[in-house]
């Protein structure tokens, strides 16, 4: 089978050229992969970034929970209740882009943790109607607006009795300001209590602190009773006592009645019971989400390292097998070129010098083995032409000698030729001499 030095060079810059091919190939397909990794990286970087978004608005959720609950006026249990269903709104919204980008797994975990918000948000807004109640706050406002100045009429009433009965100071008006000293002492208890009411943090505080005000109260009405009844038979005017001692009791019924409603206690306590724990299974449920997705994007940087890893080596070896190729292959054609060119100089200068015995072995089938045996061939008509000619040679020599010798007879024959020709010429020139004379006798005869 033919194999041309043709051939061999397109195999061998073909291969190197697939060689090329496979490299540029490897390096499209690896980048591709490596940016596909690098863009599934960057969303998972995505993903962790609306996670802790997310987390932060739960967080900012809660302290606006908290302000909501702790607001000294309705205005700003207004302001931090509308702030608090913004977060929620926020937090939803983030919480539905997440599910978009997430995976199937991811998908899942984020439905739990939905769950979990949902309910979390479900116990703010059951706070946040109790919170709007306001009830502490409404008390002690009430305390101030109502309270205190009933409590100041009820001393004064009391003070202005007590005055009279100083105008006459008796056995039975000294008594009868004692007995005046006694509801305003359990007026002031019952103020204390009443205010100590206002900073009750527990429902469990409160109803005993409730009972403990109504009965202060019983025990302050039944003291200005008794003392209304043991200074009227003195001439004091009492109506003016018992007016301010209902005034006093209704305001402290008010004022009772607005604490026991407990909007603010039961807020707090269900934000710090119920909300607590809800806020935590929330927030650890996208934190378990956060800790999936870091993961995942450990795994995807760990997995795009190998691969570019892998490339690499790839790419090397594919180059490195390209360049060993190359040079094999060129060492390859240029050792058969050369030493085909060799041999046939070899005989080229044989025949030169005149050796037309050489031939050379004619190995493979290229071009330079056609180029052996066209010298080969070059080498048999130049013997066959040597021959012909020593022939020719050989046969010139022997009729120049035969035509040699044919000149020496022919000179021989001609000197011979030349005697007689002489010989002839003197016969003539006698007879010219002979017929002279007979011409001179006849002319002589005829005188």
């Amino acid at each position: 089978m033919r194999f041309s030095i043709k051939a061999k060079l397109a195999i061998a810059f073909g291969a190197v050229t697939i060689l090329s091919v496979i490299v540029g190939g490897v390096a499209y397909r690896e980048l591709t992969s490596l940016d596909t990794s690098q863009q599934a990286i960057v969303g998972q970087g995505v993903r962790l970034k609306k996670t802790a978004a997310l987390m932060d608005q739960i967080q900012f959720q809660q302290r606006d929970e908290m302000r909501m609950i702790t607001a000294a006026t309705d205005k700003d249990t207004a302001d931090s209740t509308r702030d608090m269903i913004l977060r929620q709104e926020n937090t939803i919204k983030l919480k539905d882009e997440l599910y978009g980008l997430a995976s199937e797994q991811g998908k899942r975990m984020l439905e739990t943790a939905s769950a979990k918000l949902k309910r979390f948000d479900e116990l703010q807004l059951q706070s946040s109607k109790l919170a709007a109640l306001n009830s502490n706050n409404r008390a002690v406002e009430m305390w101030h607006a109502v309270g205190l100045p009933a409590l100041a009429q009820f001393n004064a009433a009391l003070e202005t009795a007590m005055a009279e009965l100083k105008k006459s100071p008796t056995a039975d008006h000294l008594q009868g300001i004692l007995a005046l000293q006694s509801p305003k002492f359990e007026a002031a208890r019952l103020s204390r209590l009443l205010a100590t009411t206002f900073a009750v943090s527990r429902i469990e505080d409160l109803e005993p602190a409730i009972k403990a005000v109504n009965g202060q109260l019983a025990v302050m009405k039944a003291s200005a009773a008794q003392a209304a009844t043991q200074v009227a038979p003195l001439g004091i005017a009492v109506d003016a006592i018992n007016a301010q001692v209902e005034r006093v009791g209704s305001a402290t019924a008010q004022i009772a009645a607005i604490v026991a409603e407990s909007g603010n206690i039961k807020a707090l306590a269900l934000t710090g019971g119920e909300g607590r724990a809800a806020f935590n299974e929330a927030l650890n449920a996208f934190e378990a989400y956060g800790k999936f997705a870091n993961d995942r994007m450990s795994e995807l940087a760990a997995a795009g390292t190998e691969e570019a890893a892998f490339a690499k080596m790839l790419l090397i070896s594919i180059i490195i097998g390209s360049v060993l190729i190359a040079i094999a292959s060129a060492t390859w054609i240029a050792l058969n070129i050369s030493r085909g060119l060799n041999r046939a100089v070899g005989l080229a200068d044989a025949v030169a010098t005149g050796d037309l015995t050489r031939t050379l072995t004619v190995t493979g089938d290229d071009e330079v083995a056609d180029m052996v045996r066209s010298l080969n061939n070059t080498v048999e008509r130049l013997r066959a032409v040597v021959a012909d000619t020593m022939m020719a040679s050989q046969n010139m020599s022997a009729g120049s000698q035969e035509l040699s010798a044919s000149a020496e007879q022919l000179s021989q024959g001609a000197t011979e030729q030349a005697s007689a020709s002489e010989e002839a010429s003197s016969s003539m020139e006698q007879m010219a001499a002979n017929v002279k004379q007979n011409a001179e006798n006849a002319s002589q005869t005829e005188k």
